[in-house]
């Protein structure tokens, strides 16, 4: 049987993996160059990480989705970015790495100003755990 704080974790990464997703513009999830331009700049912008930081975590053939999570892990565990990406490389999942750096559910809360739109359902089932679980 699986913990119940594996279980949010998970539960976490994966609302985490969502907004990444659904972030990411339509035209970037077709390749389009200056979409993904535009994309890891308002990442970098959203994580204070210059550019040029950005663009090697893209050269590492990381999915564009992947990027922001790894920022978000590696800000949060106080490790680098290639920390989290040699982890992934190495095929551990997400669950795992947050764990290795003691990042629990809550460390994944992620406030939203307004509507969670299609994520509703899963907003309203983590707001419905405790927050030690």
């Amino acid at each position: 049987m699986t913990h119940p704080s594996v279980l949010s974790l998970r539960l976490a990464l994966r609302a985490l993996l969502a907004l990444c997703t659904v972030a990411l513009p339509p035209e970037a999830r077709a390749q389009d160059q200056a979409a993904v331009a535009s994309y890891y700049t308002a990442v970098g912008a959203h994580f204070k990480v210059p550019s040029s930081e950005i663009m090697i975590l893209s050269e590492w053939r990381l999915p564009p989705e992947d990027i922001p999570v790894v920022l978000f892990v590696a800000g949060q565990g106080g490790i680098s970015p290639e920390a989290v990406v040699a982890l992934r490389r190495a095929g551990q999942d997400w669950s795992t790495i947050a764990r290795r750096y003691r990042l629990d559910a809550t460390s994944f809360h992620v406030a939203i100003d307004g509507s969670p739109g299609s994520l509703g359902r899963v907003f309203d089932v983590y707001a419905a755990r405790p927050r030690m679980q």
